[in-house]
């Protein structure tokens, strides 16, 4: 089977655009004491894999992984 012809300028240009976004990202920050807030919601080892969401943090911006 053969590639679609289609989309491929689509999704070069996507891919593009996410390896720009990588590269020219700023450095991260470290949370403050307050949002971590490790008196009220301490680290938890769990024994298998779970789905999570996190914060990460830049001088500009927070984006959710």
């Amino acid at each position: 089977m053969g590639s679609s012809k289609r989309y491929r300028a689509y999704y070069a240009k996507l891919m593009d655009a996410r390896i720009e976004e990588f590269v020219m990202r700023e450095e991260l920050i470290m949370l403050t004491a307050a949002e971590l807030d490790l008196d009220n919601t301490p680290p938890v080892d769990f024994p298998g894999p779970r789905r999570v969401y996190a914060w990460i943090r830049y001088p500009s911006k927070a984006i959710r992984v």
